[in-house]
Order: C-alpha cells, then sequence, then structure tokens
C-alpha cells in the first residue's frame, strides 16, 4: 500500500536536487526567500472597499519551517518583522489590510510553535535539523497582533515617509491613506525581531528551498475598480555553498555572499497597452534594489529614489522612442503607469499598445548591475485586470555586453539551465484555451495571447492548436518584424476564420538587415500566407475544439472531447519559413530555430454579466533552446535527457532532441480556495504532454486518459487526504485526464477533505508512466474566482524541473 510518508519522502528530495544546479534563473520553484515586489493598501477606508495585498505562504516539506516577514517602505527602509511559524506542509494567508489597519497578523495560533502539526507533519520541537537551539520555544509566543503604538508607526512610515526613530530625514514617499511598500519573506532557524538591516540576522537565515507563494491585489470599490489580479512572488532559491554567484540578492546586507540567496536581474521587456475603445491602462509594479544597505543611516534613504537608465517604447508597428533627457526617477517599490511622463511617448503613430524595453540599472559605478523586478498591471472597464510578470531578458549572473540587448542571454548558453523561467525562448506554450464561438463577441469568453520579438532581425512563429486529446488542427504562422509586438484573439480566428498574420516588409535600416537564419523559401512563402479560412476548413476545426471530431482527416474518430466552447492549447515555435507543415510531420524539425528571442503573455477574458465579469491572465511558459542558435535543421547534440518535443524527435529518422527546447516538470504545488464568504472556486489547468504525438488517429484515445501518479490534498490545518490506495499504476478507476482540462479542485478528481476548511493546497505528481525511462512533462496553472468580479491566473509551483526526476513513490 502506498503511505503518505513515502510520498513526504518523494517531496522532501526536491530542495536538495534543484540546489546542486546551481541556476541563476529567477523561476517559479521552491525558494528560500520571496518578494512581494511592491504592495498597496488603502488604509483609511473601510475593509469592504478597501484596496488591499494578500499573499499566501507554503511550506512544502514536511519538517517545520520559520518565514520571517519584513515589511519595507517604498524607499527601501524596514518597519516591520514578524514571524510566521508554518508547520510541515503548511499555508498562511497574510492580508496587509488586517496587519496595517487591524493589528492582526494571522489567527491566534496562526504563527505560534504550538500550532497542532498535521498528521503526516514532523514534529515542530525536533522536527527540523537546522533550527537552531530554543527555535521552537522561541515562536511559543510568536504573537500573531501588533501592539498599537507600533502599528501607528509602521503606518507613519508607510503612508507619509515618517519615522520617529528617524527625524527629520524621511524613509519614504508621502501618500495620505494609501501604504505602500514591499515584503520579503526568508526562510530563518529562530522567532526573533531582527530584519535584514539588524547585525546578527544572517546568524539566523537558513538555506532550504522549501516555500512558495503569490500574492493578489484586490480592488473592490465599484467606483474606481472592482477587480484582482495576482501573481507569484518572485521565487529566489539559496545556492549551494560552493556556487559561484558573482552577487547575491542581500549583497548589500550580508557580507561576502552569506544569504546564498539568487540575484535579480536589471533589464526586462513589459507589455503595454494604454487607451482604446475599452479605456486600458497599463502600470508598472517596479521594484529596485536599495543603493543603500543595512548600515546607512535614516537621513541617506532618500538617494533609494533613482533615476532608470534607459528606456525605449516600441508600438505594435515597431516605431522606436527612446527615454529623453529627463530620466524616470522611481523609489525602490512603486507603480509607475506607462503613460507617464517619465516614459517615452510615441507622438503621431496612434498604436495603443506594444512594449517597453527597462534597463534599470541604476549603480553602474559599482561594477556590477542593480537588482530588478517588474510586474505588468494592465486593467480596462473598470471591471478587468490582469497582472504578468515581465520578461527579464538576462538573469542576475549575466552582465550585458552593451546597454540595449536585441538578442537574448547568451552568457547564459553554458548553463543549459532546466529552469522554466519568463526569459526569451524559443517555444512558448498557451496550456489551455476556452472561447466561446457560438454567442456574439460582446459576451463571448475568449482567450487572447501575444507574441513579442525582442531581437532586431525578422522572426517567424509558428502557432499550432491542438485538441484537448492532443490533436493539432490548425496552424499558421506570425512574421514579426525585428522589436515587433502581435497580439492574437482567437475568438477572430475559430469565430470569424480570420487569422492574424502579415508579413511586416516596413523596417527601418537601423534594426539590420533580414534574418540570417531564414531558409531560402521563407520571404516567398510568407507573403503567400492565407489571411483567412476556407469555410471548409473553419467548420473542421470547430467541430475539432468543440465535438472532437475532424472528418478532413480522421473521418469520424475523435481527436478531443465535446464541449460547449472551443478547449484545447497552443504552442508558438521560431522557424526558419512560412510553411504549413505541423509539428507531428517529421519535416517540421528541420524548420525549427534555436534563437530565444520570443515572449508573451495571454489574457482569458469573460465578459459576460451573467456568467463572470472579469479577466485573468499569465506569461506564456516560455521554453528556451538550449544550445542556442544555428541553422535550421543543424543538430547539435542536445543538453537534457529528454525536450520539449521529445515524442517528435522520436519519429523515424529524426535524431533525439533535435529541437533542443527545456523539458517541463511533472510533480506540482498548487494553492486552492474552495467556498467561503466570497464564494471562491478554483480551478486547475493541466496542461499534460501527450503520450501519442505522431498524428494517428487511432492512437488519440491514449491523450484522452492520461493516468495521474498521485494527489496529495492538504488543508489549512495540514490534514491530509490521498485520492488512491495501493500502486498508482495498477488500480482499477486510477485518476486521468485529457492532454489539457480545466479541473475545478471540488471534482472527484482530486481528494476530499471534510474538515471545514476552504483553502490549502496540493502536491500533484502528473506522470503518466507512459516511458519508464523518464517523467512525463506537464505544466499546471491555478485560476480563483470569486463574487463574479474577481480572477486571477497564477502558474503553479514546480517540485523539480524537467531534468531532476525525484525519488520514485513505492
Amino acid at each position: 500500500m502506498k503511505t503518505l510518508t513515502l510520498i513526504a519522502a518523494l517531496l522532501l528530495a526536491v530542495p536538495g536536487a534543484l540546489a546542486s544546479s546551481d541556476s541563476c534563473d529567477i523561476a517559479v520553484l521552491p525558494a528560500a526567500t520571496l518578494l512581494v515586489p511592491y504592495f498597496e493598501v488603502h488604509v483609511d477606508q473601510p475593509a469592504t472597499i478597501a484596496r488591499t495585498t494578500i499573499f499566501s505562504v507554503i511550506n512544502t516539506s514536511r519538517e517545520p519551517q520559520i518565514a520571517r516577514a519584513t515589511l519595507w517602505s517604498d524607499w527601501g527602509y524596514p518597519v516591520l518583522t514578524f514571524n510566521i511559524f508554518l508547520t510541515g506542509y503548511d499555508v498562511q494567508d497574510i492580508n496587509l489590510y488586517d496587519v496595517l489597519v487591524r493589528g492582526v497578523v494571522a489567527p491566534d495560533d496562526g504563527t505560534s510553535s504550538t500550532t497542532r502539526p498535521g498528521s503526516r507533519s514532523a514534529s515542530n520541537v525536533t522536527g527540523n535539523p537546522h533550527f537552531l537551539t530554543g527555535a521552537a520555544q522561541s515562536c511559543v509566543a510568536n504573537n500573531p497582533r501588533i501592539a498599537p503604538a507600533i502599528r501607528e508607526g509602521v503606518l507613519a512610515a508607510l503612508t507619509q515617509g515618517i519615522l520617529t526613530s528617524c527625524m527629520p530625514s524621511r524613509v519614504g514617499e508621502e501618500h495620505p491613506g494609501v501604504a505602500s511598500g514591499y515584503v520579503t519573506l526568508d526562510v530563518v532557524g529562530i522567532c526573533s525581531p531582527k530584519g535584514p538591516h539588524d547585525p546578527g540576522y544572517f546568524d539566523e537565515i537558513l538555506f532550504d528551498n522549501v516555500l512558495t507563494g503569490d500574492y493578489r491585489t484586490v480592488q473592490p470599490n465599484a467606483q474606481t475598480g472592482n477587480y484582482a489580479a495576482g501573481s507569484p512572488m518572485v521565487h529566489i532559491r539559496a545556492i549551494d555553498k560552493n556556487g559561484d554567484l558573482p552577487y547575491t540578492f542581500y549583497d548589500r546586507y550580508a557580507t561576502a555572499g552569506r544569504d546564498r540567496r539568487q540575484p535579480l536581474p536589471s533589464t526586462f521587456a513589459a507589455r503595454f497597452i494604454d487607451g482604446s475603445a475599452s479605456s486600458f491602462e497599463t502600470d508598472l509594479l517596479m521594484w529596485r534594489e536599495p543603493l543603500l544597505g543595512g548600515s546607512a543611516m535614516c537621513g541617506d534613504f532618500g538617494r533609494n529614489v533613482a533615476p532608470v537608465a534607459y528606456v525605449v517604447r516600441f508600438d505594435e508597428r515597431e516605431n522606436a522612442t527612446v527615454l529623453g533627457t529627463s530620466p524616470l526617477m522611481t523609489p525602490t517599490a512603486a507603480r509607475v503607469p506607462t503613460s507617464s511622463s517619465g516614459f517615452p511617448t510615441l507622438s503621431g503613430s496612434g498604436d495603443v499598445g506594444g512594449w517597453l524595453y527597462l534597463d534599470l540599472d541604476d549603480s553602474s559605478a559599482e561594477g556590477r548591475p542593480s537588482q530588478s523586478w517588474v510586474v505588468t498591471n494592465m486593467s480596462a472597464e473598470g471591471r478587468y485586470s490582469v497582472a504578468v510578470d515581465a520578461t527579464a531578458l538576462t538573469n542576475g549572473c549575466a552582465v550585458a555586453e552593451a546597454r540595449f540587448r536585441p538578442t537574448s542571454n547568451t552568457q547564459n548558453v553554458a548553463a543549459s539551465s532546466c529552469d522554466i523561467s519568463v526569459q526569451p525562448a524559443a517555444t512558448l506554450l498557451l496550456p489551455y484555451f476556452e472561447v466561446e464561438i457560438n454567442k456574439p463577441q460582446a459576451l463571448a469568453v475568449t482567450t487572447l495571447f501575444t507574441i513579442a520579438n525582442v531581437s532586431a532581425h525578422p522572426q517567424i512563429a509558428k502557432v499550432t492548436l491542438w485538441t484537448d486529446h492532443g490533436f493539432p488542427v490548425l496552424t499558421f504562422n506570425t512574421v514579426l518584424t525585428g522589436y515587433d509586438v502581435q497580439s492574437i484573439n482567437l475568438y477572430d480566428i475559430l469565430a470569424k476564420g480570420v487569422i492574424n498574420t502579415e508579413w511586416g516588409t516596413r523596417r527601418p535600416a537601423e534594426h539590420g538587415e533580414t534574418n540570417p537564419n531564414f531558409l531560402p523559401t521563407a520571404l516567398g512563402e510568407c507573403a503567400r500566407q492565407p489571411q483567412s479560412l476556407s469555410a471548409a476548413m473553419l467548420d473542421n476545426v470547430r467541430s475539432a475544439l468543440t465535438s472532437g471530431s475532424f472528418p478532413l482527416m480522421c473521418g469520424s474518430g475523435a481527436v478531443g472531447g465535446t464541449h460547449e466552447a472551443a478547449v484545447g492549447y497552443a504552442t508558438v515555435d521560431l522557424v526558419a519559413t512560412c510553411s504549413g507543415t505541423m509539428p507531428t510531420g517529421g519535416w517540421y524539425v528541420n524548420e525549427l530555430l534555436f534563437d530565444n528571442v520570443l515572449t508573451g503573455d495571454y489574457e482569458v477574458v469573460r465578459p459576460d454579466p451573467a456568467t463572470g465579469n472579469y479577466a485573468g491572465g499569465n506569461p506564456l511558459v516560455h521554453l528556451r533552446a538550449f544550445p542556442e542558435g544555428g541553422k535550421a535543421g543543424e543538430y547539435l547534440p542536445p543538453r537534457f535527457d529528454q525536450t520539449f518535443w521529445t515524442g517528435l524527435t522520436n519519429i523515424d529518422g529524426v535524431k533525439a532532441g533535435a529541437d533542443r527546447r527545456q523539458p517541463l516538470p511533472s510533480s506540482f504545488a498548487a494553492r486552492y480556495i474552495e467556498g467561503g464568504a466570497g464564494g471562491f472556486v478554483t480551478d486547475l489547468l493541466l496542461w499534460r504532454a501527450p503520450q501519442a504525438l505522431a498524428g494517428d488517429c487511432a492512437s488519440l484515445a491514449k491523450n484522452a486518459e492520461m493516468p495521474i501518479a498521485e494527489i496529495v490534498r492538504f488543508d489549512e490545518r495540514e490534514n491530509p487526504a490521498v485520492l488512491t490506495q495501493g500502486s498508482a499504476f495498477g488500480v482499477p478507476n486510477r485518476p486521468t485526464t485529457n492532454a489539457t482540462a480545466a479541473v475545478r479542485t471540488s471534482s472527484p478528481l482530486f481528494p476530499a477533505l471534510n474538515t471545514g476548511d476552504v483553502g490549502g493546497w496540493m502536491f500533484l505528481n502528473l506522470d503518466n508512466k507512459a516511458d519508464a525511462a523518464r517523467k512525463s512533462q506537464n505544466w499546471v496553472v491555478v485560476r480563483m474566482f470569486a463574487e463574479g468580479r474577481y480572477s486571477t491566473d497564477s502558474d503553479a509551483t514546480p517540485l523539480t524541473n524537467g531534468c531532476v526526476v525525484p525519488a520514485a513513490a513505492q
């Protein structure tokens, strides 16, 4: 019989395996430090209408952990520190409105070591061998309440920039009634009041990569906005002590890199939309490393308002404008509208969208770039809002060769990281889409996605739409000129038959010549692309994505499931020509290119007030090519045991791993909330690599019943529930799913817990056991809804990357 003890062993194998990679890429993987890059709380309004920021922290290990939270002013001054004691597999929500207005961190036992551990969690007292002496006892009196005098001082610092101990100097901007700043959470070995600026803090931190979390900004005021947006927190891992980091996240606080935390990057590509009939607005939530560390005097912190080094704005037709002589000045943590006068404007272009190249380095005299993070927050009509991490154009260990980096981070090629991070890539994955093709556009649920080319060369992105059984039904090419951005609304394609492809023939001379990696046939084939689907083809595509029938190729055989809406997933590959070749064709691999130059995001819009009146969004899954660069059809041995297109490259005559794309992982931690006063529901969007990829209609049944190895649900009090007993692959009625699916967490697919808790998290081992030599590839997105007005999409946390095989469950 399978036991939870063995599942716990599987979980515990993760942190050490990841630490050994010493990757500098910032990915959503269990970490030792979490960062909320910007928070905002309207402290002078009632809770029912006040904007607030809520974050969740999860302990993915069975050992207890202590997370030290520090709230910093927007000038980078630490104003409040508190400890969160997490029992094994624990989850804790922190609402900053409660902290700052009510003085309540958590329920009475929520931060104390007296909290009862779950049945499969280790002892709070002896369970963590890395705790410092007396750790559990130090957390017994870990008060979840904040004294009124302390709370008032914190509010003054976060709203007025005034701290009594620093007067008359300031520690932040003045914004009455609005508390803003950022939050760090560190794994530590004892409960104490020390913050990163205090002597001895780095004697207390630990180096286990066990924390994961996300945050949401909720705007419940119908007069000023009635929506929510969320993202994963920034996951900063501790690297093995023998790792060679050029500097660390706490470099300005910890001597000689004693924190061992990954550094953050300094350059980003950020999408924007401003204007149009829907009144789009885009804010950039920007975090920038404080220039002054823990030893600085209060009077110096105004220096943490620093200029942005370099900004280029590209509109949708690649017109470029560079920041002028008056650079944008931002504090350490800020919400900055992209329509701000500090950003370059595009006068006369008429475009409402595009992307921004941001070089946020403000410390060129130090011999290393400063660290930053950027989140793009787009809102519209007072009811839609999405938050998407901007694309990092390097990681924190790569130093730019020039100010503007037109291509990807070539200095990272040697590392061949398997970590899936939001960095320019050669393949993008939209793991799940949904389009109500039989409704008017004004009411229909639709999925939109955007592709940007961050290089000077033109590129060709081949888009393929797949059914939920992993059958490709439509492929088309989008030609991107240098620095181009292209948005695609799947309603236009699937309801109207309009393909959004246009060969960009206008090309400023300073952007360089045509792409030398294009095949000789590229320009001719791209010029002949159809702009719309024939009636017969459109009928077949619609039929495949709604009823699972594709008569054009498979007769009456099922190529997908039956749905009221069109459901499936999409892949976007960098290719060398505009052919109609499908990924399932053996020739396809000879058309792939290997430059990591594409980035993108998606949004799901639900415009019908009767069924939902909100939007959610997320970055596309970015899959990089290693080794990077080269001609189409040029085979270089892959640096991974398997690749994303492993099934494709197993076709006869195709060399294994010829696509060179990073593989995806198999195990995840996924947050959920079901019920409660807000009527929360959570869907998990599951993408799973098809077992049958060769386009054989008869074999597609395998992709409709892919088994799940194991699922464990933990509630907010760490009570576990397991769905299956016995062998994961030998029991009758084992859980199965399609290649892509949106599954409600209240579904019988998941184990049930009747404890009264409305939230928690799930451990998901989605290996479908199709190949005994390797784990199958998967991706999970957590989609939460509430009150018919809130929706957020956030990637679940992979517990490994695609190159790490966890210890097998017995």
